[in-house]
């Protein structure tokens, strides 16, 4: 199994160029980045307002992130036969009690 070293799997379509395939996980760390460095900046504001959208954009951020979370859990969880879903283990599926 291949090492990507914490970087995420990018699945781009077939019929694009190797330059833009090449270029494309470059302008998404750039996009995170100018992100990121905006919502240190909104955070380190003196302005209370600028502040707490800073905190409010960052919250929402966290948000979306657990909710695909979910998602992709419930899609894993809904591809496992009833039988061996994890709700009582105690000799289902070959996993014993001790």
């Amino acid at each position: 199994m291949p090492e990507n070293h914490g970087r995420p799997n990018l699945f781009l379509p077939n019929h694009l160029s190797r330059h833009v395939k090449s270029a494309l996980p470059h302008v998404i760390f750039l996009a995170r980045r100018a992100c990121v460095h905006t919502w240190e900046w909104a955070a380190g504001s003196l302005d209370p307002r600028t502040r707490l959208a800073a905190q409010l954009q960052q919250a929402q951020a966290e948000i979306a992130l657990l909710r695909e979370e979910l998602r992709i859990k419930d899609v894993r969880i809904a591809q496992i036969p009833a039988l061996c879903v994890p709700k009582n283990l105690s000799g289902v599926c070959g996993v014993s009690d001790g």
